[in-house]
């Protein structure tokens, strides 16, 4: 068991599937999480400590300062974004599709997958796909004003 204090990657919210880390690993075979607000995650069978956001940055602000980076207990790829600059799906859905993709042991082929059936589902109802995206986008233009 990898006894770092990690935290999990944010996830497009249609994600079923197992979660993984910022840096890639299973959180049911990690110590300690630190969980992105807002998003739902699947791992808590059986339920691991949780580090909330604010302690995961203290405790990393606190370890930086004082020791040698291997001596860390915050796992040190999982800290290299501070968790405050991680996206979120509400922020840039891009930006969570491409952490999602990082090396780690998802298959690739799952996001294939996804993407094949959000094109299919939207080929199976285009005025609503249409009228949802024309949504989006006025939202993004009024956004940038």
């Amino acid at each position: 068991m990898n006894h770092k204090i990690h935290l999990l990657r944010p996830k497009p919210p249609w994600r079923a599937g197992r979660d993984l880390t910022v840096c890639g690993l299973d959180p049911a075979g990690c110590g300690p999480v630190t969980v992105i607000p807002g998003v739902t995650y699947k791992w808590q069978q059986p339920p691991l400590p949780v580090l909330g956001l604010e302690e995961f940055t203290a405790l990393l602000e606190d370890q930086a300062g004082r020791m040698p980076y291997y001596e860390w207990t915050v796992c040190g790829r999982c800290s290299a974004v501070p968790p405050a600059e991680l996206p979120s799906w509400d922020r840039d859905p891009a930006a969570v599709v491409a952490l999602d993709v990082r090396p780690g042991p998802r298959d690739p082929e799952i996001l294939r997958a996804e993407l094949r059936a959000l094109t299919a589902l939207a080929a199976a109802h285009p005025e609503e796909f249409a009228r949802l995206l024309e949504g989006e986008i006025t939202m993004v233009t009024l956004a940038g004003l």
